[in-house]
């Protein structure tokens, strides 16, 4: 079989597929297999045209734009967040059914599902030191609900009126 030379096949849509990253913020990973590249070949690319510095002006950018408008931000982050939940219950569904119908003594294709298990991690932020904070600030946040919701409760109503206190041996009232 004769192989291709360099510059022989199909041209590449460079500025779709970054456009593609910019939109959609998928790893380089699943940018490869989408559009049918390798990764070394994506990664490369990547660098040359700065994708991740634009994505994040790119984000800055949004954020702004919303921060100016009011609590859009907050909302803007929250639709990204239920997005990329959605798309990762979706992705985790594929897996599982891949799993079941995978050979155990596949390991090439065990060791891929378990890389895209990795990078789905990675992009959900789910550390265990991340996870364990996020349990503690809502653990904070609970405590100062209580303490609020008895210092409410054992607030006295209306004025304290204190008695006059005297000095017995000088006669001096304070």
């Amino acid at each position: 079989m004769e192989r291709m030379r360099k510059g022989t096949g199909p041209k590449t849509d460079w500025e779709r597929i970054e456009e593609d990253f910019l939109a959609t913020g998928l790893s380089y990973r699943a940018l490869a297999e989408k559009h049918g590249l390798s990764l070394s070949t994506v990664k490369k690319r990547a660098a040359e045209g700065h994708w991740q510095q634009r994505l994040l002006s790119l984000r800055r950018e949004e954020e702004r734009a919303a921060a100016s408008t009011g609590g859009q931000l907050l909302e803007l982050r929250e639709n990204r967040r239920a997005l990329l939940l959605n798309t990762a219950d979706d992705l985790l569904e594929k897996l599982r059914l891949a799993l079941d119908q995978l050979e155990p003594e596949n390991t090439p294709a065990l060791a891929s599902l378990a890389r895209t298990l990795k990078d789905l991690r990675e992009l959900l932020g789910l550390r265990k030191d991340a996870l364990d904070l996020e349990e503690q600030q809502a653990r904070i946040e609970k405590m100062r609900s209580e303490i609020r919701k008895t210092e409410e409760e054992e607030a006295p109503a209306g004025v304290l009126i204190l008695p006059e206190i005297r000095d017995v041996e000088d006669g001096v009232t304070s």
